[in-house]
């Protein structure tokens, strides 16, 4: 692990370090297909899409509700 770079979301820090260590080579990015719930400030979030396999921050019923109807899951 590098000595640099320590702090910063441990998904996005791996990653990096994989890179700079010449380790990721079969590194494949999933950022358009697995996101954040959309909430403010849009960081790691966008609106749904139907190529979508997995939505982070599920934290509440309202969430959940919103999040089944969109893919018509319940």
């Amino acid at each position: 692990i590098p000595k640099h770079n320590l702090v910063g979301p441990e998904d996005m820090m791996v990653g990096k370090w994989l890179e700079e260590g010449h380790h990721g080579k079969n590194r494949h990015n999933t950022l358009s297909v697995m996101y954040d719930f959309e909430v403010e400030p849009a960081v790691c979030s966008h609106k749904f899409w139907s190529e979508t396999v997995a939505v982070h921050r599920l934290k509440s019923q309202e969430r959940w509700v919103t999040t089944l109807k969109y893919f018509n899951a319940t």
